[in-house]
């Protein structure tokens, strides 16, 4: 089914939410995770149940021809683990 069909016959009052982006499970319906891991998702439904307008909620994007908002991914960082091994392991210094 086409997405602007199913749309099409929500009521207008209903925000559509695509969280496309940060969804972890790679599109695997059997694993809809997501929602409980992402900070962001879970940023945005405490925005929803606070009360506030769906065009006010921070890190989305309103994207007009889909009638929808966009999660938008937060910028990752980088976590250094050591700095010449690259390992995840701590480097640990000689005992002297």
């Amino acid at each position: 089914m086409h997405v602007w069909r199913v749309r099409d016959n929500i009521p207008r009052k209903v925000s559509l939410i695509d969280c496309r982006h940060v969804d972890v499970s790679g599109g695997d319906a059997t694993n809809h995770q997501y929602y409980r891991l992402r900070s962001e998702v879970i940023d945005d439904v405490n925005h929803v149940l606070s009360g506030r307008a769906p065009n006010e909620i921070p890190n989305r994007d309103y994207i007009a021809e889909d009638r929808s908002f966009r999660v938008k991914p937060k910028r990752s960082r980088k976590k250094s683990y050591g700095r010449r091994t690259g390992s995840r392991r701590p480097v640990l210094s000689p005992k002297g």
